[in-house]
Parts: structure tokens; C-alpha cells; sequence
């Protein structure tokens, strides 16, 4: 919400009622209903509406589901107030979407590609250390190539797959 000037954090009160209304009253302000009403809701919300008093300005928010808690702060600056609501964790869990990626990414594994990029890189230059090693002291590439495949051998085990 943007306001002419800043008001007092003490002047901002908020609270859910047993209905799925979320009332923000800001005391000592006055607005005009037609400019505060919302054209087109977002999603989550199921209606709004505006109180104007002579002593305050209500705000109502009708929600899909009741939320945890809330944080409103105020910018003093840019005369700018936001309300942020928060659902409970558990709201969120049971959403298909999350449900369906937890299933995806269970499934997916190490990428075929990247774990043939990582085999292929870690033999070439554990093969290319050991043709061009000197006597009896190992090169970086040998060492590279080593590391790289032991490294992928692991992530291939670790990494969960289908």
C-alpha cells in the first residue's frame, strides 16, 4: 500500500477472524474506497473489501485457507507499507505441484549425459597422464583423471535414481 506520508507502526493493526477475513486497520487514515478496490483479485484471494471510517481505513482480505502468521513493515521513506502473509508449511506440502516434483527429482538420478561427459573427461586424462609421465612421478593429468572418475563413480552411487 502506498500512503501520502507515513503513519505510526503503533497505528497499524492486523488480525484473522474465524471466517478466512484478514483485516489490516490503519488508524488515523483516511482513503477513497473507489481507488483501494481491486479490479482483478489474484488467486489466492477470494474477495476484498474496504472499510473507511472517520478514524480509520479497514482493509479485508478473504482468503483460500487461513494463514500462520503475518509481518507487515512500513517504509518510511517511500510512504510504502507491506503486508506479508504466510501460510502454514503444511498448506504447502500437500499441493500436487510440490508432490509431483518431489516424485521427479527422487527420479531423476545423474544425468546420462553428464555422467558420460565426466566417465569419457576422467579416462582421457588419466590416459593422456600416463602416456606422458616421466619415470616414476605422476602428473596432474593422471591425478585430474583419477580424482574425476572417482568422483563420478561416487555421484553416480550417491545420487538418487529411479
Amino acid at each position: 500500500m502506498e500512503l501520502e506520508k507515513a503513519i505510526d507502526q503503533e497505528n497499524i493493526a492486523a488480525w484473522q477472524s474465524d471466517s478466512d477475513w484478514f483485516y489490516i486497520t490503519l488508524y488515523q487514515v483516511t482513503g477513497d474506497s473507489s481507488k483501494l478496490a481491486a479490479d482483478k483479485l489474484p488467486e489466492g484471494i477470494r474477495d476484498f473489501q474496504v472499510i473507511i471510517s472517520q478514524e480509520s481505513t479497514q482493509l479485508g482480505v478473504r482468503l483460500h485457507h487461513p494463514i500462520e502468521y503475518y509481518d507487515i513493515t512500513q517504509d518510511e521513506t517511500a510512504y510504502q507499507i507491506l503486508a506479508s502473509l504466510h501460510y502454514p508449511s503444511d498448506l504447502f506440502t500437500s499441493l500436487p505441484a510440490l508432490q509431483q516434483y518431489d516424485t521427479m527429482e527422487k527420479e531423476l538420478g545423474m544425468p546420462k549425459s553428464l555422467r558420460s561427459w565426466m566417465y569419457i573427461t576422467g579416462f582421457a586424462l588419466t590416459v593422456n597422464g600416463l602416456l606422458t609421465q616421466e619415470q616414476d612421478e605422476t602428473n596432474w593429468e593422471t591425478k585430474i583423471g583419477l580424482g574425476t572418475l572417482f568422483a563420478t563413480y561416487i555421484a553416480d552411487k550417491l545420487w538418487p535414481k529411479s
